[in-house]
């Protein structure tokens, strides 16, 4: 799904016009569920995507060269320019949509992330554009290297919170708990949604299903989450972590 586009995207036009029932000129369309109701989100071409929500349309960079406008709903009201962060657009669609914060922070498909050898170990390192997306990220990375995660389904759900003394100490915690899933209750996780995240404090809603033999293929034991080498950092480019498992 492309709703990673919707959080990090710094340039957005806001067009106003009645939403059309689905998706115009054949464009790919995701829908995410949210507080507010479905958002619907259609990729045009590069960063110019449309989202639909409440009767309105929102336009992300609507640049003519990727895509045809022609078809697509035309703009009754220009509301205005803005070059927001991802923080700003949050805060500007939940005064406008009552949009909550979680809707921000739900993670659907695998980010990417890298494998590093250590020993006899396995680590990985994952990068996002919030410390949500690197929590996130690392979980959906864990039940990766775990099982094949195209054949597990998110049919339930299950809540982890956790504490730590820094975000380094968060993550181990964060991820010993959603281990915890699999290692203790057979359960595979598909998707990873993080509804409170801070310095000393993680929430989060893990969606998957039960090991099922004759679907879901294991790929590796991932026995611990281990605290060598785990960090969280941020730079100009956005946040990155690191973690070792024990195999």
């Amino acid at each position: 799904m492309r709703g990673g586009r919707f959080l990090c995207a710094l340039c957005f036009f806001l067009l106003l016009a009645p939403a059309p029932a689905g998706a115009a000129g054949g464009y790919e369309t995701d829908v995410l569920p949210t507080s507010a109701g479905d958002l619907k989100i259609t990729f045009i071409g590069h960063a110019s995507l449309m989202f639909q929500i409440e009767g309105k349309v929102i336009y992300n960079d609507p640049v003519g060269q990727y895509g045809d406008y022609s078809g697509l709903p035309k703009a009754e009201k220009y509301a205005s320019l803005l070059w927001i962060s991802a923080p700003c657009l949050r805060s500007f669609l939940r005064s406008r949509f009552g949009f909550k914060t979680y809707d921000f922070l739900r993670v659907h498909e695998m980010m990417a992330y890298r494998i590093f050898d250590h020993t006899a170990d396995l680590g990985i390192e994952v990068s996002g554009g919030t410390v949500a997306e690197v929590y996130a990220g690392a979980a959906l990375a864990l039940f990766d290297l775990i099982a094949d995660a195209a054949a597990v389904r998110a049919e339930e759900e299950r809540a982890v919170g956790v504490e730590g003394e820094d975000e380094a100490d968060l993550l181990v915690n964060f991820l010993r708990e959603v281990l915890y899933a699999w290692n203790g209750t057979a359960f595979l996780v598909k998707e990873c949604d993080i509804s409170e995240v801070g310095p000393r404090r993680v929430t989060a809603i893990l969606r998957g299903e039960p090991f099922d033999p004759s679907r879901h293929r294991i790929k590796r034991e991932i026995k611990a989450v281990t605290y060598h080498r785990a960090s969280v950092s941020r730079s100009a480019a956005g946040w990155f972590g690191r973690v070792v498992f024990d195999v």
